[in-house]
């Protein structure tokens, strides 16, 4: 597996081509921001319909599967309750959203990190994720240098 990452800017998302983006959604960070806020741009605001109707609120464990309409560099979006930023999301919850991702035959993958994801977290969810390709969008420096000593360790291992 690849493992990329990607500037969350309108620039980056514009060149992106990939099959799945997948977000997650905080039930206390309304407007919408980051790489969900600019696609909600580009889907000419579907994800803040979703949230107006309670399609999905971003508590914990709930997955909403969208069509993208081409307006943004991959064919479906899906979208993850992370639950709320002051609780930190577990990386088994993580884990479980790659895993959904995969399920829903996703083996390219553009992933939003959420803003509550400790860097094990994300580390311990990257590594399981069996993929193909997954495009890091908007990670942290802290996220990337617990992903990269992930990867020393694993291949110190394999030695």
């Amino acid at each position: 597996m690849t493992v990329e990452h990607l500037d969350a800017t309108f620039d980056a998302l514009d060149t992106l081509s990939i099959e799945t983006l997948a977000l997650f959604m905080l039930t206390d960070r309304r407007p919408l921001r980051g790489v969900a806020g600019l696609v909600d741009w580009r889907l000419c605001g579907e994800l803040s319909r979703a949230l107006q109707s309670g399609g999905i609120t971003g508590k914990l464990g709930e997955r909403l599967l969208m069509p993208t309409h081409s307006r943004v560099g991959a064919r479906r979006l899906l979208v993850f309750g992370a639950g709320s930023s002051t609780t930190p999301l577990p990386a088994l919850e993580l884990g479980k959203a790659l895993a959904a991702a995969r399920l829903a035959g996703a083996n390219e993958l553009a992933l939003e990190l959420p803003e509550n994801a400790s860097p094990d977290a994300v580390a311990s969810a990257v590594n399981s994720f069996d993929g193909k390709r997954l495009v890091l969008i908007g990670a942290s420096a802290e996220q990337k240098e617990r992903l990269s000593q992930r990867a020393s360790e694993r291949a110190s291992k394999r030695a």
